[in-house]
Order: C-alpha cells, then sequence, then structure tokens
C-alpha cells in the first residue's frame, strides 16, 4: 500500500492547525468538497479515524494525534530539503521565508537591530515575527512546525540546538517617594510583590531566586501585563523585580535598585537540531550572535526612560 502523498499531509495539518474544515480549504486555496475527500482518501489508507467534531470545532482523534507529529515532521523534511538546495554558496541571494517567535522586551529592544542587519545582507530573506506570551509558548510553536527559530530565555527542554546572545539582569523598581536607599529582603514581608502570571518563566525564576535565599514575601499579586505591573509600581502599590528589558521604557516616579544578591537571565536563539543546517537559519544564527553582541550593552539600573 502507498503511503500517504504529501499533498495529503499538508491537508491534514492545515485541518488540524485551523479545527475547521472551510478554514483549512479557506487557506490551501481549495474547495471544500476537494479538501474533505483528501482528508477521507488519507483516512482509508491509513484505516483510522483522524478527526472529531465537537462543540468548539474539528478536533484530533486520538489516531489523528499520534499521527500528527509524524505529518509535521515529514512535511517539514520535504520543505527543508528544499531551503537546503538555496543559496548557501551564493553570499547575499539567500533567499526564502523564516517565522521566528519571540515576546514583547526581545521584540522591541533587541530584535529589530538584528533583523535590520538580516535585510541589508540579505535582502530576499523574509522574516514574519510571531508575537507570543511566554517561553512555553514560543516553545510549542517551534515545536510544531509554526516558528522556525524562537529568541527566548534559556535553556529550552527538547532536541533544540541553542545559541546565548546576551545576559538581561534582573533589578528591583519601587516607586521614588520610597526613597533610594538600598533594598532589603526583610521589605517584602509588609510591601507586596507584584509579578507576572505565575505559570510565567520569569515569576518562576524570581520565585526560585527569593527560595535560595530563604524569603517568603507576605503578599504576591499576579498580573498578566507588564505595563499594568509598572502602573502599579509607579502608584506605589507594590515592588516589582523584572529583567532591564522587560522593565522597559521606565515610567517616571519609578526608581531601579539593586537586588541584595545579583539575579539575571540568559537569552538566546534556538532552533530544532534537525534544522540546524539550513543556510537560512545559519545565517540567522551568524546575524544574531554579531548583531546582539555590537548593539545591546544595558547594565543592571540603567532603562531607557519613557517618552
Amino acid at each position: 500500500m502507498a503511503g500517504p502523498s504529501l499533498s495529503q499531509l499538508r491537508v491534514f495539518l492545515s485541518v488540524a492547525e485551523q479545527g475547521s474544515f472551510s478554514s483549512a480549504a479557506a487557506e490551501l486555496g481549495m474547495s471544500q468538497s476537494s479538501l474533505s475527500e483528501a482528508v477521507r482518501s488519507l483516512e482509508k489508507a491509513l484505516g483510522k479515524t483522524l478527526f472529531k467534531r465537537g462543540p468548539h470545532g474539528t478536533l484530533l482523534s486520538e489516531a489523528g494525534e499520534k499521527f500528527f507529529e509524524h505529518a509535521l515532521r515529514s512535511v517539514q523534511a520535504a520543505d527543508d530539503l528544499e531551503k537546503a538546495l538555496q543559496g548557501g554558496e551564493h553570499g547575499n541571494k539567500l533567499s526564502g521565508e523564516l517565522k521566528l517567535a519571540t515576546f514583547r522586551s526581545i521584540g522591541t529592544y533587541v530584535l529589530p537591530a538584528i533583523l535590520a542587519r538580516l535585510k541589508q545582507l540579505y535582502p530576499a530573506v523574509n522574516v514574519t515575527v510571531l508575537a507570543v506570551s511566554s517561553d512555553s509558548h514560543a516553545q510549542q510553536l517551534l515545536q510544531r512546525g509554526q516558528a522556525d527559530a524562537v529568541l527566548t530565555s534559556l535553556p529550552l527542554s527538547g532536541p533544540l540546538l541553542s545559541w546565548p546572545l546576551l545576559s538581561d539582569p534582573y533589578v528591583l523598581l519601587t516607586s521614588k517617594q520610597r526613597g533610594p536607599h538600598p533594598f532589603q529582603f526583610a521589605e517584602l514581608r509588609h510591601t507586596p510583590l507584584l509579578l507576572p502570571s505565575e505559570h510565567d518563566s520569569c515569576a518562576v525564576k524570581v520565585f526560585q531566586y527569593l527560595q535560595a535565599q530563604s524569603v517568603s514575601p507576605s503578599a504576591v499579586q499576579h498580573i498578566d501585563e507588564d505595563s499594568v505591573v509598572l502602573g502599579m509600581v509607579q502608584h506605589g502599590l507594590g515592588v516589582s523585580i523584572m529583567s532591564v528589558l522587560t522593565a522597559q521604557p521606565l515610567l517616571p516616579g519609578i526608581q531601579v535598585l539593586a537586588l541584595p544578591a545579583p539575579l539575571e537571565r540568559s537569552l538566546g536563539l534556538s532552533v530544532l537540531a534537525t534544522r540546524a543546517s539550513l543556510p537560512l537559519l545559519q545565517a540567522l544564527v551568524k546575524v544574531a550572535g554579531e548583531t546582539a553582541e555590537r548593539t545591546f550593552n544595558v547594565p543592571a539600573g540603567q532603562l531607557y526612560p519613557a517618552v
């Protein structure tokens, strides 16, 4: 029996990602009847039902869940075969599409310089930037083939290759009304600590840091939006421990103090190990390393003011 064709696999993946036959048909430029027939033919060849309809759309069946990763890798390998032949030996004639996932702080203060340099060296390379809310979200996009590379905190788990680019120190943010005297952990006994969502990698890192210092804050408030945290600090509603990049731009009325013990996060670029040899990704890694090293250096406590 012949195995599934690439076109069938692409149809399957589109339906799985869109959660709808009609949306997948629109994405692929097919009629819905043609797409449905392609899925039926694939299911017949496999002898398994790959989708089930639910109140929230078309969902993968148990067999579909197992099939998804294999289908994704097969399609990705076919696409990468073509990309591997593109322009590796032709200098700035390298061309193609890249999807890069990152979060706000890096996307605002680090990524633009990297993309500008990449465009200067390889004008035919187009990069789509995907905004994510967390490192785990970025990693999920990478592992599902929805992103070619991610620019996040390190380390990430999984079969990945990563390149550290820069260190981002953490600082204490408090209202200027408090006064400039050094911060002591004892203040957290009576001052609320404002942090991102408890599942956010930065919040987890801060809690691990405080635990290592034998510090137990009396009150912790989790807030999803960094800008809301900064606004609350500005008005004296608590203090926050935040990385320099995340805290930018510094709002009026907020002061930056050193932590009693240093804390920092490593930021870097990650790709699937099986794709690291692709010319497009090699070019991105090289440019990112050179650009971040040359253009970004903000010492702890020195933040850009809000405009």
